[in-house]
């Protein structure tokens, strides 16, 4: 006997949930109708022309398209009572969800998180995950096929409409709304974001292409969580330094090791085998965390305070890292208030660059300018590329890369105010910044500053992170999560 809804999506949702997939890339499921009067589900494989052709002959029936996650279908439809219904078997194909019919009852299963939806023909009322809700028009069984309305399954099945214009267009999941930030990507092709809302912080993985989501973690100390280059960890510490391995794929989270050091700037290796951060109350230290071997060492200690912004080229030798260096107090003998100044002569963020590989080596420091030196990286012509910004904000920021031997600088991208740089595990590298005409642009700039727009918008981004291949980027536009390909944004939240 059929369990209530509620009682089966308890019960066996997870298990559905786990093989849904792979069951719907072969074909929707659509057990036999023991409903009077509705048919027996399709044959598998049967021409949904030939379906389309029998039901308009048989019952002089229309049809109409309906497009789902950008993907058009054919759907009979049915016009009753002022209302148009549409054919409950097209609907679960076009939605790819589950259909089932027993004991007079009809089910749908799907979404994520899993959907439990009842219903029965002539009746109003229906169950949503276990909740009863009315129809504003029962469903209809019309010459062997069973019709219903549109929008409330897919409200239930926790889509949406995503056009306010009449058209049938819907996304299989509803977006999520709130403040976005930390754009990454995991092992498996999707995007890992940080999401701000009155519910708290959450980390969730997107599915770039449907939007389909899944929280990883609501931890709060999460949300800046530090990515694996293979995408399988994600890193964070909490308020007491303990370090957190989050897996990208199932969100399950373990606590490494027991070192209570302060650890901030989490930074991977190229082979995501250790762990790089900023160590100490001051941040006075580099160290780094061997996953495998399960110890911490000591990589640079020199006393100097505001380490940050750790980053490993891609032969895994070469340390780049900022250090911001504040003013310097001086007063007189006796020391008096009144005599108390600070001196910010040689007060700015500046480079260093360290060869791990070098035995008892020093850390050399390779720019002395005041400006802000921002999104900094190791291109793999062993350059380091970074944000050049004034520090008081009257002139454009620039995109500027500085050779090591010889600390000359080149300016690459100066005919926008660039805002955010990033470098892929391939070595591409992408800027995005404000125009002339108050757009934003999106380059990907060559290693002799060429570069071609891959994205414009009249939105402002702030956070952008290549796939390892470069070929989409995670990005916020304005608050909200981006996936952008081939010159097109997919918008994944609200």
């Amino acid at each position: 006997m059929k369990m209530n809804p509620e009682s089966y999506y308890i019960q066996k949702g997870e298990n559905m949930k786990r093989n849904m997939l792979a069951v719907l890339a072969t074909s929707i499921i659509l057990s036999t109708f023991l409903v009077p009067g509705v048919s027996g589900a399709a044959e598998v494989g049967k021409s949904k022309v030939t379906i389309l052709a029998s039901a308009q002959k048989a019952a002089a029936l229309s049809s109409v398209s309906i497009v789902v996650d950008g993907k058009a279908s054919t759907v009979r439809a049915l016009q009753t009572g002022g209302t148009t219904l549409y054919a409950v078997r097209d609907l679960a194909s076009a939605l790819h969800v589950a259909l089932e019919a027993e004991q007079g009852n009809i089910y749908l299963y799907g979404g994520q998180p899993l959907h439990v939806i009842q219903f029965q023909p002539n009746v109003k009322s229906y169950q949503a995950d276990g909740v009863t809700l009315e129809f504003t028009q029962a469903p209809v069984s019309k010459n062997g096929v069973l019709y219903v309305e549109l929008d409330a399954l897919v409200t239930a099945l926790g889509g949406e409409r995503t056009t306010d214009k009449g058209e049938l267009q819907f996304a299989r999941y509803k977006k999520l709304d709130g403040d976005f930030s930390a754009p990454r990507w995991n092992a498996s092709g999707k995007a890992v974001v940080t999401r701000t809302s009155d519910a708290g912080i959450q980390v969730y993985a997107f599915n770039p292409t449907t939007a389909e989501y899944q929280q990883l973690s609501a931890n709060e100390d999460a949300a800046d969580l530090a990515v694996s280059p293979d995408g399988k960890w994600g890193a964070y510490t909490d308020a007491n330094s303990q370090l957190h391995l989050i897996d990208l794929a199932s969100g399950s989270t373990q606590t490494w090791g027991s070192d209570s050091s302060v650890k901030t700037d989490l930074s991977w290796s190229p082979d995501s085998k250790l762990l790089y951060f900023a160590q100490g109350d001051k941040q006075e230290k580099i160290a780094s965390i061997n996953l495998d071997a399960g110890t911490v060492k000591t990589i640079v200690n020199d006393k100097v305070e505001n380490k940050s912004n750790i980053r490993i080229a891609a032969d895994g030798k070469t340390l780049l890292y900022a250090v911001s260096i504040t003013g310097v107090a001086k007063n007189d003998a006796d020391s008096t208030e009144d005599s108390l100044t600070i001196d910010y002569t040689n007060a700015g963020d500046q480079l260093y660059i360290l060869d791990t590989s070098v035995k008892e080596g020093k850390p050399v420091q390779i720019t002395t300018g005041k400006d802000n030196k921002l999104y900094a990286s190791l291109l793999n012509d062993g350059r380091v590329v970074y944000v050049s910004a004034d520090p008081d904000g009257t002139a454009n920021a620039n995109l500027s890369a500085i050779t090591i031997s010889d600390k000359k600088t080149t300016i690459l991208v100066d005919d926008i105010d660039v805002t955010v740089a990033a470098l892929s595990a391939s070595g591409q590298l992408f800027v995005a910044g404000t125009s002339k005409d108050g757009s934003t642009k999106l380059y990907e700039v060559k290693a002799d500053g060429k570069k071609n727009v891959l994205y414009s918008t009249s939105g402002t981004i702030t956070e952008l992170t290549p796939s390892a291949n470069g070929t989409s980027i995670a990005a916020i536009e304005d608050g909200s999560a981006i996936v952008i390909s081939e010159g097109k944004a997919t918008k994944l939240s609200k």
